[in-house]
């Protein structure tokens, strides 16, 4: 049987949205993925295009593969008013840790499923 409870501080993306939205709901609601939001080109054009999006009355938020890669202090200076939800995705770490081995090995497979 699985076991569906959720570390203390998580909430169910439902919950989340009920609560955030309060009955105030935006003619479209966008939901971006990322692997991980840290320094460079691709994030900063990701929190700049979910800021802009806000301001036309779209409901944007972040969702973060990798929960331990992320920077709130560029998230606060670009897009302070988007919501960034970090997700644990189960095996994660052994899968990137997979990958990295098959690269080193010369394997391309698994980098296509992980995204890197």
């Amino acid at each position: 049987m699985r076991d569906n409870r959720r570390p203390a501080g998580e909430v169910s993306f439902r919950q989340w949205n009920k609560d955030k939205t309060k009955g105030n709901v935006s003619i479209m609601q966008l939901v971006l993925v990322l692997d991980a939001l840290t320094v460079g080109g691709a994030e900063t054009f990701v929190l700049r295009l979910g800021a802009a999006l806000q301001k036309r009355g779209i409901t944007v938020s972040l969702v973060v593969l990798r929960g331990d890669l992320v920077n709130m202090a560029l998230c606060r200076s670009i897009a302070p008013n988007v919501p960034v939800l970090k997700i644990r995705v189960p095996g994660l770490r052994w899968a990137l840790k997979l990958d990295g081995f098959l690269y080193r090995l010369g394997s391309t497979f698994f980098c296509i499923v992980t995204g890197n």
